[in-house]
């Protein structure tokens, strides 16, 4: 249990790291999708190299792959859906309530694992997850407050960014839920290195698909020779976060433990961010953003529990 959930941690703070480079993206404004496409094509080729490499003679019986690969293209293009949903919640509404709420997704696999995969949750997880989703609502909170007087959005923006954020919630969910689905794969090694190439090479298709409509904001021409350093740096660490991610999650199934996974990285991604954004980027804390921040910690020791 120790392995898994710093493997979970460690996927999480990855994840932060992405989430800076994304922050400096957006910053520069750089078209989202387009720098997706290319960095996620890019990654893609440097995975399937890699499994070539290490699977010169792999060879499949397809009716036992065909559900692996569908199962895994499906989950690559809904997670470039979950990322048009949640570029256009920062159109019409608080980007850093969007990212906070949007969070409340890991609920999704957390209860399809009890359901669907009988795993049994004793009563400490169960309270760390509600201490999560409480910690999760009051960096929602503190969100609102600290942005209240300079919203200005009329309610049709507002209705728009709830069903937005709703769709953004139950994409990613479902994209999480089917990464916990593919760890049933993981008594087949050939099959499981398959995971990572696939998802990549879905998120570049999917995001190269999105880049082209003018609804989804930021969709303008890009400069290749100014985010290829860029594009190096997100590939490493998305490829990187994507292998202790699938790492984590075979851990845990193997131990019945699927439904924390995804609680215990988005937390710690939330809490290292959260972090960096004081530290590095000046935010002030509060007593409110502290407690928060504390309630999150203690609900990963829970979580973490046997």
């Amino acid at each position: 249990m120790f392995t898994g959930t710093v493997l979970c941690i460690v996927t999480g703070l990855m994840w932060s790291m992405i989430a800076c480079v994304r922050r400096y993206v957006a910053k520069n404004g750089v078209p989202l999708f387009k720098f997706y496409c290319i960095s996620n094509g890019m990654a893609s080729i440097v995975c399937w190299l890699v499994y070539l490499l290490y699977n010169p003679n792999v060879s499949f019986d397809w009716e036992q792959v065909l559900p692996l690969v569908v199962l895994l293209v499906a989950a690559g293009f809904i997670n470039s859906v979950s990322e048009a949903f949640n570029v256009n919640c920062f159109k019409y509404g608080h980007n850093g309530i969007s990212v906070a709420a949007s969070n409340s997704s890991i609920a999704i696999p957390f209860l399809y694992s009890i359901v669907f995969m009988n795993e049994h949750v004793i009563w400490q997880r169960w309270l760390g997850f509600l201490l999560l989703l409480l910690s999760l609502g009051m960096m929602v909170v503190q969100e609102y407050r600290s942005n209240h007087g300079q919203s200005g959005i009329s309610a049709r923006d507002k209705v728009i960014w709830v069903s937005l954020l709703m769709g953004r919630i139950l994409f990613t969910g479902t994209f999480l839920t089917l990464i916990i689905i593919s760890s049933k794969y993981q008594d087949v090694e050939a099959m499981k290195n398959l995971r990572i190439p696939l998802v990549m090479t879905a998120c570049a298709l999917g995001n190269g698909f999105f880049s082209q409509f003018k609804f989804i904001p930021g969709n303008g021409e890009i400069n290749i020779g100014k985010v290829i350093k860029v594009s190096l740096i997100w590939v490493s660490l998305a490829v990187g976060s994507y292998y202790f991610q699938f790492l984590s999650v075979d851990r845990m199934a193997s131990l019945g433990s699927a439904a924390i996974v995804f609680p215990l990285m988005v937390c710690a991604y939330l809490s290292s961010f959260s972090l960096y954004s004081h530290l590095k980027l000046k935010e002030p804390y509060n007593v409110f953003s502290l407690s928060s921040l504390l309630m999150c910690i203690c609900g990963i020791f829970l979580l973490s529990s046997e």
